[in-house]
């Protein structure tokens, strides 16, 4: 049980955050706010795997109110990359260069 412990804590927590940070570090701010809203979808899906699979001894699962909220988050975060697309799309020919073309 103490290496297990060892396990969650080092490999689980520390790599896991060292990862997250790095990716953050490489990519926009709204792409890792798009990462770290996620999170929570995706620890509810990994503990629900972890029930299924016998590494975690446990009887619960998740319940329509999680799963919702999980739909919620989901859709939100659709949501926000749709407008944003709109947004930049409106601002550019949709080739990403902008609309304004000097002539010579």
């Amino acid at each position: 049980a103490p290496w297990s412990m060892a396990y969650y804590v080092v490999v689980a927590t520390a790599f896991a955050y060292y990862m997250y940070y790095m990716g953050i570090a490489m990519t926009s701010a709204f792409h890792a706010s798009m990462a770290f809203m996620l999170k929570p979808v995706l620890a509810c899906v990994f503990a629900q795997l972890a029930v299924i699979t016998g590494l975690i001894a446990s009887e619960s699962s998740m319940n329509a109110w999680t799963v919702s909220g999980m739909v919620l988050i989901v859709a939100a975060m659709l949501l926000t990359k749709v407008g944003c697309r709109k947004t930049r799309d409106a601002k550019t020919d949709g080739t990403g260069r902008n609309e304004t073309r000097h002539e010579t």
